[in-house]
């Protein structure tokens, strides 16, 4: 099966930052919203919602938006909306260092139709490390939010329409991995 182009779906990409002062890095999260998405601040809202602030470490903040539409190259900054632009995290982790800042959580999935994966990756979130580098919904600290945000991710109709490259919904995994970025550890270790 041939490779579907990146650009293939629209796209809303949610620059942010992870809120430590000290260490704050910038990041970017990837949402591919669906035909009956509401607008790129409500849609980025919406899915950030789902995890909630006090999920987040304390000061971390969406910086700037950006949509880009099906077939396009570029993207183009929107305005955040104030219930995005006031999103600021509000929870903590207690050892707090800098290697936190490599830790990168990961939603996953596939579509039915043609087996293309799909991914959201977030740095940020207030946890520590599992042992086995995963959390399953019914896992502190994820069980809080965690199952909500698979319900709203997989339901068919309502919920989050989040669609992958190829423009299908997929059903997403039940479980959050969680591990350590090799481009931040090298970012980190460079200084």
């Amino acid at each position: 099966m041939a490779q579907f182009a990146p650009n293939n779906t629209g796209r809303v990409f949610v620059d942010y930052v992870t809120g430590n002062q000290a260490y704050s890095k910038e990041h970017t999260l990837t949402l591919r919203p669906g035909p009956s998405a509401a607008s790129a601040s409500d849609i980025a809202f919406q899915f950030l919602s789902l995890i909630g602030v006090s999920n987040f470490l304390t000061g971390w903040r969406p910086i700037r938006l950006r949509v880009q539409g099906a077939g396009e190259d570029f993207s183009f900054p929107v305005e955040m909306e104030s219930n995005l632009a006031a999103f600021v995290g509000t929870g903590s982790v207690s050892g707090f260092t800098e290697a936190f800042e490599a830790v990168q959580h990961t939603l996953q999935g596939r579509t039915a139709s043609s087996g293309t994966r799909a991914s959201i990756q977030l740095y940020g979130i207030r946890s520590q490390i599992p042992t086995k580098f995963r959390f399953l919904p019914s896992e502190a600290p994820f069980n809080g939010w965690l199952p909500a945000m698979l319900t709203a991710l997989n339901a068919s109709e309502a919920g989050l329409p989040l669609v992958a490259v190829d423009n299908v919904r997929p059903i997403w995994y039940p479980y959050i991995n969680v591990n350590y970025n090799s481009y931040w550890e090298g970012a980190i270790r460079r200084g």
